[in-house]
């Protein structure tokens, strides 16, 4: 069985592509990923697993470039698909739906798995060409998949002819690493990786750590967006402001063994949410956050946002804090109660890694969608079951 994997950005800053990849490749698939570089992702490093054919061109800013290289992007999947045949075509955004409804039309069987709900109405002809495309897809996809049950409600609830299926965005078993010693020293290590905006890494994190009783310290690792430029520096002159400049370290971008790494020598990692967000992928983000879950991988417990399902999810399973992410006292009780109940914390982080071992892998959560699409295709090569 082959499959090819469009992508209009770089796949290995989306950690479940190269995941979905290694896994079908362990079941016999041929994998083909195409995508896209540049605009701060070429410090991601590379695919793990040399195994996945992995084709890239470079991604271009803004403005008529833009859509020039789009059109060439679009026009390079149909070329892989008329002359490779892939069995599969799984487009893993909304930007890779134009090229599936080709697929679609030609008798490929599509697979839509959307990380990233696009915004609705508005925009310019051409997102919304993008968007009655994706539309489309959803209408016509064999299989869709999407990262939390709120956003396969949302779904159901416009109609999708083919089977929707949750796939949370966990970690691989084989990226559970080894958990750091932890001791009683006299500070407290958070870590925050991802995107450096306001909506996941306001400055009441940086007003908490003044307010600590305890020495907190944090380490954030990631890059920013076209849409917060700057907002890193913001950080840090907050920081320096409070007189606490000492305590903040941007470590930039970094190869995610490297980032597991330092992650399994911190504390407690940070995976908050706006209390009051607009954003559809701000309200729907439990079981979508990769952070989370790699948090929890390398041993640490998280510190969320006081929002009902991700406190379902992780504070009631035992493996997280909550807070409320724009209130700074809040934040820095919270800071200050895992600086005091360091035996607690390294409980929550110890029984967080086990459940990402049992339960909470991508090898388990993909599962149902690979045998799906052997299944399918099985029937579609040999129809009568001979």
């Amino acid at each position: 069985m082959r499959v090819l994997v469009a992508m209009y950005t770089s796949p290995i800053g989306y950690p479940p592509i190269e995941r979905a990849a290694t896994i079908l490749i362990d079941h016999g698939a041929e994998v083909r990923i195409l995508g896209t570089y540049g605009h701060n992702t070429d410090a991601f490093g590379k695919l793990a697993d040399d195994r996945v054919d992995l084709r890239l061109i470079r991604g271009v800013g803004r403005g008529v470039m833009q859509k020039l290289r789009y059109l060439f992007f679009t026009t390079w999947s149909l070329f892989h698909l008329l002359l490779w045949r892939p069995d599969w075509y799984y487009a893993s955004d909304p930007m890779s739906t134009p090229a599936a409804l080709v697929a679609a039309a030609l008798g490929t069987r599509v697979l839509y798995h959307e990380h990233d709900v696009p915004a609705d109405g508005g925009g310019s002809l051409f997102m919304r060409a993008v968007a009655a495309a994706r539309k489309l897809v959803l209408q016509r996809a064999a299989l869709v998949v999407v990262p939390n049950f709120e956003r396969s409600r949302m779904l159901s609830a416009r109609g999708t002819a083919g089977e929707t299926l949750v796939v949370w965005n966990c970690p691989s078993r084989s990226e559970v690493v080894p958990r750091h010693p932890r001791d009683a020293s006299n500070v407290l290590r958070a870590v925050y990786h991802g995107t450096i905006v306001p909506a996941r890494l306001p400055l009441t994190i940086i007003d908490a750590l003044a307010r600590c009783r305890n020495r907190v310290e944090l380490t954030v690792i990631g890059y920013e967006t076209i849409g917060a430029p700057g907002y890193a520096r913001e950080l840090l002159e907050r920081a320096e402001s409070l007189g606490i400049g000492d305590r903040v370290t941007l470590a930039g971008i970094l190869p995610r063994s490297k980032m597991l790494a330092v992650t399994s020598q911190s504390d407690i990692g940070l995976a908050l949410m706006p209390m009051a967000g607009a954003d559809i992928n701000e309200r729907t983000m439990a079981g979508a956050s990769n952070k989370a879950f790699e948090y929890l991988a390398a041993g640490i417990p998280i510190l969320i946002a006081d929002l009902p399902d991700w406190r379902a999810l992780y504070v009631e399973r035992g493996v997280g804090l909550r807070a409320d992410s724009a209130n700074a006292a809040s934040l820095a009780s919270a800071f200050d109660w895992a600086f005091e109940h360091r035996d607690e914390l390294s409980g929550m982080g110890e029984l967080g890694q086990r459940v990402v071992e049992e339960e909470w892998n991508y090898e388990v959560q993909f599962d149902p969608v690979v045998q799906r699409l052997f299944e399918q295709w099985r029937a579609w090569v040999n129809p009568r079951g001979t």
